[in-house]
């Protein structure tokens, strides 16, 4: 792996962030969205998040922030992901994948 590529990586995530945070819709959806996970926390409920593929590490990943302290010690925050993988293969060969 050539120091060329490694860097034109960079400079790719870069343009990314930069574009992201050039819109800023974006910042107005994640608002949104923690004002909604504040809500559904508030009234006794909890944060499920999910995904596919690499992106259910990510969906575990952020409900174990949540759970977890994140920067500071804190309260934890009712937090799971759904990422059983029993589960998933189960559900999935007996009821077809798109219902899982």
């Amino acid at each position: 792996m050539s120091l060329a590529f490694i860097e034109s990586q960079f400079q790719e995530a870069k343009k990314t962030l930069e574009n992201f945070i050039s819109n800023p819709k974006n910042a107005e959806s994640i608002e949104q969205s923690a004002q909604l996970m504040v809500e559904s926390i508030s009234k006794g409920s909890k944060v499920i998040s999910c995904g596919n593929g690499g992106s259910m590490s990510d969906a575990m990943h952020f409900a174990e922030e949540l759970t977890g302290r994140y920067r500071d010690n804190r309260k934890s925050l009712p937090a799971i992901a759904i990422s059983d993988p029993g589960y998933l293969t189960c559900a999935g060969n007996d009821f077809g994948y798109d219902f899982v």
